[in-house]
């Protein structure tokens, strides 16, 4: 009976959050060392932020099994305006906003401590 359970959750997670869960068991298990946490205070390179904020879109979207047209089409923007925030170029705020509206994610603004 569990097998089974085990194998509908499996068949039900998508390949980025099998990735995660297996990446937290190896953690927990020590078999990798978790990565250091930055300091609030540290403020990443604009060209580096970009791809981790549309790094962190594209795994939502995946999440949600969404495709680009599906999350174009719920958040009010172009496909090509997903593409390129998923790809960390040139967008603009509003269009990141949109879409992060629409996978259920929240941009914080937050004070850096100097």
């Amino acid at each position: 009976m569990q097998n089974s359970i085990t194998n509908r959750l499996i068949s039900i997670l998508t390949e980025v959050e099998m990735e995660d869960m297996y990446n937290l068991l190896a953690i927990k298990l020590g078999k990798v060392q978790a990565a250091k946490s930055q300091e609030p205070g540290e403020v990443k390179e604009l060209p580096e932020l970009k791809l981790n904020l549309g790094a962190h879109c594209k795994r939502k979207r995946e999440r949600l099994g969404l495709t680009v047209y599906a999350a174009a089409k719920s958040s009010g923007i172009l496909q090509n305006q997903v593409k390129v925030i998923e790809e960390g170029q040139g967008y603009n705020i509003d269009a990141l906003l949109k879409l992060t509206t629409s996978l259920g994610l929240n941009v914080v603004l937050a004070e850096t401590i100097d």
